[in-house]
């Protein structure tokens, strides 16, 4: 199994009015291979097998081992998001650049069992959503130019990465970094690519959503899934690509492909979200202006493409404007007002004008993972120009609240506490019951309400797990429940009954 996880970059120093001090090496798109390179990250490299016809900087990368590294070893790092023992090994960290507004950095790992190559497989969708967060959730540091090395998490490193190449293509003035500004390089969401063959996984997450690959003129017969998730606030897509029928040329074709339209997405996304927030702001009829007119229309004009390689680009940029809109309805406004301000061509205007328009009646299903693996499942419905989120919780096979994330991450979290507690069996079963209760209450109550007993709930399993329960906050949290239960009538007796029956194990009588 493969999984590469990739952070784009986007470039917008063209669109700036003034010198940003931007090194001219190396000279992408063709830099020289084995010659040049970024300081602080290490040498281009060319591609043992090329790049792909009509995609600029596919051909030539910058290795990237110097710029971000794992903290510790990934050798030494333990590494169990599933039951099963396995090995992270990492196959390449590299830069790239089209030149232009376009760069990524992709990470690239093989997955191993830790002591038997094939022992853990094959692994089922709960284990799939482990080994992403596992992946996920890798230490790694990002080293930048003032001597501050930040270590963190894998899938929040793409602002320290973006903050490293500004730092490492930037000239230096009497042995001092020139002056910039961090929003010169902006980071996009994150992608994911799991490669897999068909013993390895026995059944994808069942969000999971098949994306057609016409690829009969090739002899492919492979299939793509697209799946989204949510960590950390992040949220990122993820693509599962069977690989069963061997066919090693069209199976690169199709990664790159993928990696290519997202960080083309991501970085026209970036670009779009600055021009709304003023802080690029480039003077009519000047370079800068110019430079953002040909970015705007050569961009949308690659992802408008119907097909590449064989692939359905329309259904690959329909599953990404999923996860995340290119800009949100409101912002899609003012982003308009703005490009009027520098003088847009009319063409590119309406193009822009188009391109952003939002869909109606579409609804995206994904998981929300964390340290304790399964969380619960977020669904986005949009209608109209309105986008309305829900998440449900899942207790074991069951879903038992859809409703305010709030609410629906502090009972989820009491509900992992209880789990993973020392307390008496009786305790921990009679907490269970309780949660699953205030959940199904919470869908009756008022917004405020549904988060004050959600509170109350996270207070009273506290105490209640506790080695010495504080008598004055399990009585003031139980009290808010039941007051929280009589305003909602027959529904929400279970939650009465079981708070009655919990007190004396606390020792009310």
């Amino acid at each position: 199994m493969f999984i590469a996880i990739q952070f784009p970059i986007a470039d917008c120093r063209a669109f700036v009015n003034s010198d940003t001090n931007r090194l001219s090496l190396p000279t992408w798109p063709l830099p020289k291979p084995d010659k040049e390179f970024i300081r602080g990250s290490g040498i281009v490299r060319q591609r043992r097998r090329g790049g792909l016809e009509s995609w600029p900087g596919e051909e030539i990368y910058c290795r990237a081992n110097r710029a971000i590294r794992f903290s510790p070893f990934l050798s030494m790092q333990r590494i169990r998001p599933l039951e099963k023992d396995i090995s992270f090994i990492c196959a390449f960290r590299r830069f790239l650049c089209d030149g232009e507004t376009l760069s990524r950095v992709e990470i690239g790992f093989l997955i191993r069992g830790h002591r038997f190559p094939t022992q853990f497989f094959p692994v089922d969708n709960q284990d799939i959503l482990g080994l992403i967060n596992g992946c996920l959730s890798i230490q790694v540091r990002v080293l930048l130019a003032d001597g501050i090395n930040t270590t963190c998490e894998l899938y929040k490193c793409g602002e320290q990465l973006a903050k490293h190449y500004l730092q490492a293509t930037t000239q230096r003035v009497n042995s001092e970094l020139a002056e910039t500004e961090d929003w010169w390089l902006s980071p996009g969401n994150p992608l994911m690519l799991i490669e897999y063959k068909s013993h390895e996984i026995s059944r994808l997450p069942k969000q999971a959503k098949p994306i057609m690959i016409n690829t009969s003129d090739t002899g492919f017969f492979g299939s793509l899934n697209h799946y989204g998730i949510k960590k950390g606030g992040k949220r990122l897509g993820v693509w599962f690509l069977d690989i069963s029928d061997d066919n090693p040329e069209v199976i690169r074709r199709i990664r790159l492909h993928l990696f290519r339209i997202h960080a083309e997405k991501e970085c026209l996304k970036q670009t779009l979200r600055l021009l709304i927030l003023g802080s690029l702001q480039p003077r009519t009829h000047t370079a800068a202006s110019d430079n953002l007119q040909r970015y705007l229309k050569d961009s949308m004009r690659l992802l408008s493409r119907e097909a590449r390689y064989h692939l359905s680009q329309s259904a690959l940029l329909e599953e990404m404007l999923k996860v995340e809109d290119i800009v949100t309805p409101g912002e899609r406004a003012t982003l308009l007002a703005q490009l009027s301000k520098i003088d847009i061509r009319t063409t590119i205007y309406h193009n822009v004008e188009k391109f952003t328009a939002n869909t109606t009646g579409s609804t995206q299903y994904y998981n929300i993972v964390g340290n304790d693996i399964s969380v619960f499942i977020g669904r986005d419905q949009r209608i109209g120009g309105t986008q309305m989120t829900k998440y449900e919780i899942k207790f074991g096979d069951n879903n038992k609240f859809s409703g305010d994330f709030v609410v629906a991450n502090s009972i989820q979290h009491s509900f992992n506490k209880i789990s993973s507690s020392d307390a008496s069996q009786e305790i921990k079963e009679k907490l269970k019951e309780l949660s699953q209760a205030v959940a199904e209450m919470c869908e009756h109550l008022p917004h405020e309400k549904a988060r004050e007993a959600a509170r109350d709930l996270d207070t009273l399993t506290n105490e209640a797990l506790s080695d010495k329960p504080r008598r004055k906050w399990y009585e003031m949290s139980a009290d808010g429940l039941v007051k929280a239960a009589e305003t909602v009538g027959k529904v929400a007796v279970p939650v009465i009954t079981i708070v009655m029956s919990l007190l004396p194990m606390l020792g009310i009588g």
